[in-house]
């Protein structure tokens, strides 16, 4: 008599909702509008040609999901105090500890893969990337637990490899513009403090030393309206430093409002900082953040199109 298959009790995720939360689907629209924006920068077109293709891939899909399965996979007993992570796969069962080993492999084995298509330039970062997120996460290591390394994991591995992914994947990495990468740096350090922030409880109770919990609450927050001002800082230093450089109009128009409403943002989260009010802060100003992104490649887009 063969056993009846297990019924999936109502209001648990579906097995494939699971596993792209485990691979971080939500995360891939930072990952990929960082490298998108490395490619415009050196392209000076809108649409990538197949060698920015293959970089998004391989840095969004690929990069992002072997990193945020590994993550999962190692912190599986700590991610119970973790609310948030309630949907995840390992969690819910959807995936073994094995699975999800090998599919980070798989994903990171792909990842090299494509970078080798692109060029050897792209291949040594999209290596560092892996190595930094092996790094963050490994029990050996561990760098999530070593405050600060693990802002400035996160800060080098996205504010700074990504935009250099895709420039790297059109054009030579020598001669990229390194005056924009501060206001990358800043502006993801800002938004990692807020994770970390809205984190705080759950590692707390879990026993990882985050910045969060090194700095307390009030600190991180502060810290993360530090970096968020400072990005504008950044910006407009940028400007009167390199006042000739073709896409710098194009970038200032699209992100000077965006730092307004974050900065707006920062200080209402200051006076009532809860789990929610932080939570949503992080969605609202990681889409202020793409909005700025977008706003810059459709500006450059037209300028350098003639429109």
């Amino acid at each position: 008599m063969s056993a009846k298959p297990e019924r999936v009790p109502r209001g648990r995720p579906g097995a494939l909702t699971s596993v792209l939360w485990s691979v971080g689907l939500p995360f891939w629209i930072i990952s990929l509008g960082m490298t998108y924006l490395g490619i415009v920068l050196a392209g000076k077109a809108l649409l990538p040609p197949w060698q920015g293709a293959l970089a998004l891939v391989a840095a969004g899909p690929m990069l992002t999901g072997a990193t945020c399965l590994y993550n999962d996979m190692i912190d599986r007993r700590a991610d119970h105090h973790n609310p948030r992570k309630q949907n995840s796969a390992l969690r819910s069962n959807r995936l073994r500890p094995s699975e999800a080993m090998r599919g980070a492999r798989a994903l990171a084995i792909g990842c090299v893969l494509l970078g080798a298509l692109v060029n050897a330039e792209v291949l040594l970062l999209l290596v560092a990337a892996l190595l930094l997120s092996f790094l963050y996460s490994n029990p050996g290591a561990r760098l999530k637990s070593r405050p600060p390394a693990d802002v400035l994991v996160n800060v080098i591995g996205i504010g700074a490899l990504l935009p250099l992914i895709g420039w790297a994947s059109l054009r030579p990495l020598a001669t990229f513009p390194w005056q924009f990468l501060p206001t990358t740096l800043l502006g993801i350090g800002g938004l990692y403090l807020l994770t970390l922030a809205a984190d705080l409880p759950a590692d707390s109770r879990a026993g990882i030393r985050s910045t969060a919990v090194w700095l307390g609450p009030t600190t991180t927050l502060r810290g993360a309206v530090v970096a968020v001002a400072s990005t504008g800082a950044a910006l407009i230093l940028v400007s009167h430093r390199w006042p000739n450089d073709p896409l710098q109009p194009q970038l200032l128009d699209a992100f000077w409002p965006m730092f307004v409403v974050q900065l707006a943002a920062m200080g209402v989260l200051l006076r009532q900082a809860t789990a929610r009010t932080v939570m949503t802060t992080i969605v609202f100003l990681g889409a202020v953040y793409i909005l700025g992104v977008g706003s810059f490649v459709v500006l450059s887009g037209s300028s350098l199109l003639g429109g």
